[in-house]
Order: C-alpha cells, then sequence, then structure tokens
C-alpha cells in the first residue's frame, strides 16, 4: 500500500524563490534538518533554471512595486562559487562568514557539505554537532 501526498504550487517571483532557496541552505548549514535539504533539492535547480532561461514564468502580474521595493531594500547578491574548485579550508572559511554574518547567498549544499566534512575531520565541530554530522553521514 502506499502512501501520497498532497503537493501544492505557489505562486511566487524568481527573486521569492531565490530567497527561499538562501533560507533553505541556511537551515541546513546551520541545524542540518533534513527537510532542508529536501527543500534544497526542489528549490535550488529551480532557482538555477530560471537564472539560465530555461524555464518562463507560467504567467506574469500588473507591473506594480512590491512592498520590500517600496521601502528601498537592498538589492541581493547571489553567488557563482563552485564548490569543485575551492579546497575544503576555503568552504569551511566560507560557511564560518556566512554563519556569522548571517548571509547564506555565497554558499551552497556542496560548499556547506565541504566545510562540514573539514571541520569534522579537523575536530572544529562542537560534540553535539559532531554526532549530528555522524547521524547525517549514516543516513547518505
Amino acid at each position: 500500500m502506499s502512501t501520497s501526498k498532497a503537493k501544492y504550487r505557489p505562486s511566487l517571483d524568481a527573486e521569492t524563490l531565490e530567497y527561499l532557496s538562501n533560507l533553505v541552505t541556511r537551515e541546513f548549514a546551520t541545524n542540518n534538518h533534513p527537510l532542508a535539504l529536501v527543500a534544497i533539492g526542489k528549490l535550488a535547480p529551480f532557482v538555477a533554471k530560471i537564472k539560465a532561461g530555461a524555464i518562463k514564468p507560467s504567467h506574469s502580474t500588473v507591473d506594480k512595486p512590491d512592498m520590500l521595493t517600496q521601502l528601498g531594500s537592498p538589492e541581493e547578491v547571489t553567488s557563482d562559487a563552485n564548490s569543485d574548485t575551492i579546497s575544503e579550508a576555503d568552504c569551511y572559511t566560507l560557511w564560518q562568514e556566512a554563519i556569522a554574518s548571517n548571509d547564506f547567498t555565497h554558499v551552497n549544499v556542496e560548499i556547506i557539505n565541504k566545510a562540514k566534512n573539514y571541520a569534522y575531520l579537523n575536530d572544529l565541530l562542537t560534540e553535539e554537532q559532531e554526532i549530528e554530522y555522524e547521524k547525517s553521514m549514516q543516513q547518505n
């Protein structure tokens, strides 16, 4: 007997999707929450396809400034960092900077995973973080 989950489709603009992707990346980076990894797996490729122009909006709304634009929020900075070319030590530094500044736009899941591995191998994790890391490695 299989069970199914109800699924929903929100109507969000590209900036909001990118913001949500950054939020779940931050959640994964700080708390290693399993649902964050699921959400990243859905949102990150979707955001990448939007940026690449591979998919188009399903519909558009009237051009009216949103509340953040009216309030004058700063522009978001996105990252094109490629974790394959960054050492684990540098990934760890990027991860720590992201945690300190609460700005996860310059890190992705691969960078966070390399950073956590580096921290684990170099005894930089607390005992609680180490236990969580070991649990996550057993689940993979």
